[in-house]
């Protein structure tokens, strides 16, 4: 049995950083297409440049206009640390605001922080009821996490309906 655990271990650590990576891609090029065309002035440019703290003042003025995408992107901000200083409560804070306006990234962004205990404490049942959520939402990312927490037994099946009773919509993950 001790074999059994020292290899979940092996498997959950070797995964972290795989999974770090991936979302990491998937936040920034999630800023690659809620930009403007190439050429003209905007969020993309902004990014490209390395002018993170403009493209922040670009996204947090249609974040506060209720703008699902630009919450979620201003969400992405405070996750990686651009413009702003990292900070993973107000990250959590603006996925949740987003996925409650339908965004299925910020849902599936909020999955993450919970399988990871990035700024809040890990929480598996939680983090798979975000990525069902997100998945019904449409997220395709959302879909792949699921099974890599299926795949690494980290959810079993009594733990997957407490789960969608605990957290039947996503309003209720925001609570």
């Amino acid at each position: 049995m001790i074999g059994r655990t020292a290899a979940l271990g092996d498997y959950a650590r070797n995964n972290t950083v795989g999974v770090a990576l991936i979302c990491s891609i998937f936040l920034v090029a999630a800023f690659w297409w809620l930009s403007p065309a190439p050429g003209s002035q905007g969020l993309r440019t902004d990014m490209i440049n390395g002018n993170y703290s403009a493209a922040y003042a670009r996204l947090i003025k249609s974040a506060q206009t209720g703008d699902a995408e630009a919450q979620n992107g201003v969400g992405n901000m405070y996750y990686l640390g651009l413009g702003v200083d990292q900070d993973f409560a107000k990250a959590r804070q603006w996925y949740f605001k987003a996925a409650l306006n339908g965004n299925s990234a910020a849902a599936s962004n909020a999955g993450h922080m919970y399988s990871q205990g990035l700024g809040v404490p890990k929480d598996i049942m939680r983090s798979y009821a975000w990525f069902v959520h997100a998945t019904k939402m449409g997220s395709k990312d959302a879909d792949n996490y699921l099974r890599e927490i299926l795949g690494g037994f980290e959810v079993v099946p009594n733990m997957m309906e407490r789960a969608m009773e605990r957290y039947p919509d996503v309003k209720a993950l925001t609570r």
